[in-house]
């Protein structure tokens, strides 16, 4: 069925992305451990990167993307996405580990 393109530009609009901004900003020191310690951080963190996304999906004009810039933190956004893909990073290397371990020990 696709995104509904109301809900896009409503969301995108609204203060929820003021909300997911400052969460994703972590802008003091309380909120930027929490955003390297605290799973559930992580997680809000996460989620509000979705529903950034989610106003984006199937997108064909820009005022969505205006909508957005307006009320986010770029650079906040490419530190983020930093971490995210060093994290990712991480897990692929983990498994990669994983995975010759158990081919190595079932050829032993």
């Amino acid at each position: 069925q696709g995104p509904c393109s109301g809900n896009q530009e409503c969301l995108a609009e609204s203060e929820l992305i003021v909300a997911i901004n400052s969460i994703i900003s972590a802008n003091n020191p309380r909120d930027r451990k929490m955003a390297e310690t605290d799973q559930d951080y992580k997680d809000l963190r996460t989620m509000g990167c979705i529903v950034l996304a989610a106003c984006l999906e199937g997108r064909q004009g820009l005022a969505t993307h205006r909508a957005l810039s307006k009320k986010t933190d770029r650079l906040a956004l490419q530190q983020l996405r930093s971490q995210l893909n060093k994290a990712s990073e991480d897990i692929i290397t983990a498994s990669e580990h994983r995975i010759r371990t158990q081919e190595e020990n079932a050829t032993i």
